[in-house]
């Protein structure tokens, strides 16, 4: 593993377990075939605080950012398909 994904999945992990299993299976299964603009958008997201990133997985609330409310829908259905995949 190199340097870069080593510091990617350094950065997912958080203070929660329930954001570290998301963000961390996005890196392991989707990361590598996000688009450039996701990839940026997924980088950005983790400069955001825990309590936030929760509310945003459980759909408590909403960035305001359509990029990274678009990405989290979209990670969010990566991670329930592969609970029930």
């Amino acid at each position: 593993m190199d340097v870069a994904r080593k510091r990617l999945l350094w950065h997912c992990r958080r203070g929660m377990r329930e954001l570290d299993v998301v963000l961390e299976a996005w890196v392991a299964s989707r990361y590598d075939a996000s688009t450039i603009d996701q990839r940026a958008c997924f980088d950005k997201l983790l400069d955001e605080a825990d309590p936030t990133l929760y509310a945003w997985f459980t759909e408590r609330a909403q960035p305001d950012d359509p990029d990274t409310r678009d990405l989290i829908m979209i990670m969010l259905a990566h991670y329930r398909a592969t609970l029930h995949g």
